[in-house]
């Protein structure tokens, strides 16, 4: 799939979509007269007559029931928020992460962390360096990132204790234009995982614990259960 599709007004229509901020970072909640915006509140903006249930106010047609979701609707929901958070994984990779927790004896939830929270796109995404996983994946399909001094292209690789990942001249240079002053004054980027240890002046990103659920923190409403009981884990 193209990484063009998701641009800004592409990331947003999938925000409003999903009914969630997925990324913690939609910039039409700063605009309220904004078309994005409008669009984003149309289906929680309800106004009836005073003395009917059944018509709207501005045009006199039935309106339709709020939606119910089933419970298998939630655990679709969640699922899609969850791709979606992780840069858009496919199905058939997603649907290989829970069949591998099967392999553990441990929690599920405890397994489904450390199966996902330690691959190579959520290991740079923790670090805070980009904004978006769609970056990041334009980046390992260029060839900027390195494992162990090695490049890699696979952005679903897992990694182990001890591994270490850093970057090509050009993706540095697209760091510290992100690293002003300005943007951590104001806190446009947000501190990184617990389970990471990371060296500024050289850019090197460092798995030095196993990711603990306890660790990581999701900026929308992160249900793992409705997940693992889709799949039936």
């Amino acid at each position: 799939m193209s990484l063009n599709k998701f641009k800004n007004s592409k990331r947003n229509d999938i925000c409003r979509r999903m009914e969630t901020d997925i990324w913690g970072n939609l910039k039409v909640l700063s605009s309220r007269n904004s078309r994005i915006f409008r669009k984003f509140y149309k289906r929680y903006q309800r106004r009836f007559r005073s003395n009917t249930f059944m018509f709207r106010l501005d045009n006199n047609k039935p309106n339709k029931p709020r939606k119910y979701r089933s419970m298998y609707g939630l655990g679709m929901l969640a699922k899609q928020n969850f791709r979606y958070f992780l840069g858009n994984v496919p199905e058939r990779h997603f649907r290989k992460f829970f069949v591998q927790i099967r392999k553990y004896k441990r929690d599920r939830y405890y397994n489904l962390v450390r199966n996902i929270e330690s691959r190579l796109l959520s290991i740079i995404m923790r670090s805070s360096f980009f904004p978006t996983p769609y970056q990041i994946k334009q980046l390992i399909l260029h060839g900027h990132v390195f494992v162990n001094s090695l490049k890699v292209t696979d952005y679903y690789l897992r990694l182990k204790l001890g591994d270490y990942v850093h970057f090509s001249a050009l993706a540095e240079s697209i760091i510290k234009k992100r690293f002003t002053r300005a943007n951590v004054e104001e806190g446009v980027i947000k501190p990184p995982a617990q389970h990471l240890e990371i060296s500024y002046n050289i850019f090197r990103i460092v798995l030095s614990r196993v990711p603990l659920p306890d660790m990581i923190e999701y900026p929308f409403s992160f249900d793992p259960f409705k997940i693992l009981n889709f799949y039936k884990v």
